[in-house]
């Protein structure tokens, strides 16, 4: 091993996210809302993208099969802010949904570059890369139904903070970069995330049979996602 440089890199980007469990329940009471005749106005949103954004540090090396990095990751997962409500056709509120579920994940891993001289200025390093670690959802799920007359009938809700909600997942990235000189670059990144687990929701029935049920619904911020940065070159 022969240490080369200390690589810093901020960047932002896009990423899909499945959300298969929420989105299949959302789709299927969106369709059973259009085909009944008590419902009027509304629907539930899918959640299918998010932006993200994030720091990686790399100490790079060349080694007898090449240039290799150790990374260091942390990348921010910004869900939409979600706020549905759907109506009676008289007026009244049906049922309101908010939620608000972003991740931030910690992880190491590494990388190999195919280049031969190292960071030269004016040229493009590929690279592909792994890394696994933890993703640290917070936020809340909130939802509240109502009967015909608009009193409150039935509320769900599950408070996620980085203590309950801990998932481990991975990431695999393909890489260009580019640098100006011998201290500044720039990046592009294209990846996918692996990561879902459960969160556990609490049912508070208000009128018909009052009690508490518990039940859970998948999480899950799995989806490719691009990025571009700044590279700093110690």
């Amino acid at each position: 091993f022969q240490y080369v440089k200390t690589q810093i890199e901020a960047y932002g980007g896009y990423s899909f996210v499945a959300m298969s469990d929420m989105n299949s329940i959302a789709a299927r009471i969106n369709d059973d809302f259009q085909k009944g005749t008590s419902i009027g106005a509304g629907r539930y949103t899918l959640i299918n993208d998010a932006g993200m954004m994030g720091l990686k540090v790399s100490n790079i090396f060349k080694t007898s099969i090449g240039f290799v990095g150790i990374d260091v990751v942390s990348d921010y997962i910004m869900l939409p802010d979600i706020h549905d409500t759907i109506y009676w056709t008289n007026g009244n509120k049906y049922t309101t949904f908010i939620q608000n579920i972003s991740s931030l994940y910690l992880g190491a891993g590494m990388k190999y570059y195919f280049m031969q001289s190292g960071f030269v200025e004016n040229t493009f390093n590929a690279y592909i890369s792994a890394d696994g670690g933890a993703f640290f959802s917070f936020g809340r799920m909130f939802v509240s139904g109502y009967d015909y007359d608009g009193q409150l009938d039935e509320i769900r809700y599950s408070n996620i903070d980085t203590l309950s909600l801990v998932l481990p997942g991975m990431n695999i990235r393909i890489g260009l970069e580019y640098y100006f000189n011998s201290y500044l670059g720039a990046g592009l990144c294209l990846g996918y995330r692996i990561v879902k687990g459960l969160t556990n929701l609490e049912s508070v029935e208000i009128h018909n049979s009052p009690g508490y049920e518990y039940f859970s619904i998948e999480v899950e911020y799995t989806g490719l996602f691009l990025k571009t940065g700044i590279i700093i070159l110690l």
